[in-house]
């Protein structure tokens, strides 16, 4: 039988778990993460923004934002961690930013057209010699994909590809207006964003005249990093559970795309008002996004940023490992 003090004893147990639910609730974390406007890192985020893979321990505010923004991100310190490219984070140190890699968030193919040089059907530019003098536009002249496309051109075929005095003239414009800038004649050559690519192979009218990613690997001997996530040294150490948990949530998505990718390419397809198939060829011929970061991966970045330096990219090159965060290694 229970008596008072029981009684008693009981309701101060479920006076004290009521108010230590919502305490309980407010403990889980937030991640502010900026990714890339682009279809498909919009795709390997639905499966969180729709509730299909959860966390116990964080949630993610997303941003998407286009290449600039990702790339001025860093010193606003805005975000927690940040897509961007691999030679960001070397940059960010030498401007007095300590941050760490956490992961690849693209690591380009062996082969595939994501990255070529493209030109008109009917331009007259056969080679890349015949490029020499003319303009070739891009969506970021500091962009981590340029960058690696100058890289290529110089160390691979021996070009001069300062941005001021070398072989070509390289002139940064919006992506959306590089079709047409190409189409019109008010550019000679360009690199394309992945969307415009597919949109290209599907309909005709341009035509590459170099496979950059196949010349990379060829070049450096391993799959190079090209974006990778990023965050602020202080708030890894602050809270490493958190990250990992990030990370982990960022995986889980991956996970549920590999399993369910007809359901998640024909949803964001809607959504962002593009075929299915671009998602399809995309992981074919354009990248893969591991979430994930591992000992191939070192060698990788340190290749690229070696190469970074050699074409005046990077001042200089810092030791890889002191850079990547070791709460994001896999062995």
């Amino acid at each position: 039988m229970l008596n008072f003090r029981s009684l008693a004893t009981i309701a101060t147990i479920a006076m004290i778990s009521a108010i230590s639910a919502p305490d309980q609730a407010a403990a889980k974390d937030t991640i502010k993460f900026a990714t890339q406007q682009d279809p498909v890192f919009i795709a390997a985020v639905y499966p969180i923004q729709t509730g299909k893979v959860k966390s116990d321990l964080v949630d993610i505010e997303f941003s998407f934002l286009g290449i600039a923004g990702l790339n001025q991100a860093p010193v606003t310190r805005q975000y927690d961690v940040i897509h961007t490219a691999s030679i960001s984070v070397p940059r960010a140190r030498e401007q007095g930013i300590p941050m760490n890699i956490i992961a690849i968030s693209n690591r380009y193919p062996r082969a595939g057209d994501g990255a070529n040089i493209w030109v008109k059907d009917s331009s007259p530019y056969k080679t890349l010699a015949d490029l020499k003098g003319r303009t070739i536009g891009t969506y970021g002249l500091n962009s981590g994909g340029f960058i690696n496309v100058r890289q290529v051109l110089a160390l691979k075929f021996g070009f001069n590809v300062d941005l001021e005095k070398g072989d070509f003239r390289f002139v940064e414009l919006p992506a959306p207006a590089l079709p047409a800038a190409l189409d019109s004649g008010r550019i000679d050559a360009a690199t394309l964003v992945h969307a415009q690519i597919f949109k290209a192979k599907q309909a005709g009218g341009f035509r590459s005249l170099v496979k950059v990613q196949q010349e990379a690997y060829e070049l450096f001997g391993v799959q190079v990093p090209s974006l990778v996530l990023a965050a602020y040294t202080e708030r890894l150490a602050a809270k490493p559970v958190a990250y990992r948990a990030f990370l982990k949530l960022l995986q889980d998505s991956m996970a549920y795309i590999r399993a369910n990718s007809g359901e998640v390419f024909k949803a964001v397809g809607a959504q962002q008002k593009i075929d299915p198939a671009y998602f399809k060829m995309w992981f074919e011929e354009f990248g893969d996004i591991p979430y994930s970061l591992g000992p191939n991966d070192i060698v990788g970045l340190r290749k690229s940023w070696e190469a970074s330096r050699k074409i005046g990219a990077l001042d200089k090159v810092p030791e890889v490992k002191d850079l990547v965060w070791s709460g994001g290694m896999q062995k």
